[in-house]
C-alpha cells in the first residue's frame, strides 16, 4: 500500500482520503533527520491501469497551492504519460 512505501524513505502519512478530501489522500511529514520537525507532505494514490494523465498532476498542484510549503507526492500503479511528467517538471510547486 501506499503508505507502506513511503515509510520505506522516511515519510510517515495518515489517511485521509474520501468525499470532500480536497484530493488529498495521504497527509503526513517527511523527516529527514532525526532533529528536523519534518516537511509537511500530501499524497494522491492511483490504482488505475493505464499511466497518469496529466490531470492528475494538475490535482495535485491544486491541492498542494493551498498548503504553502508542502510537498506533493503522486503514487500510481502504473507510472505517469509523458504529458503528466511535463506538467510535473513544469510547476513551480514541490
Amino acid at each position: 500500500n501506499c503508505q507502506e512505501v513511503l515509510r520505506t524513505i522516511g515519510i510517515d502519512t495518515k489517511l485521509r482520503g474520501g468525499p470532500n478530501d480536497g484530493g488529498i489522500d495521504l497527509q503526513g511529514y517527511w523527516r529527514l533527520g532525526l532533529s528536523l520537525p519534518g516537511i509537511p507532505v500530501i499524497g494522491q494514490c492511483k490504482l488505475i491501469t493505464r499511466e497518469c494523465p496529466p490531470s492528475f498532476a494538475r490535482e495535485l498542484e491544486g491541492s498542494i497551492s493551498r498548503l504553502p510549503g508542502t510537498v506533493g507526492i503522486l503514487i500510481s500503479s502504473t507510472g505517469a504519460s509523458v504529458g503528466c511528467l511535463e506538467a510535473i517538471w513544469q510547476s513551480t510547486l514541490p
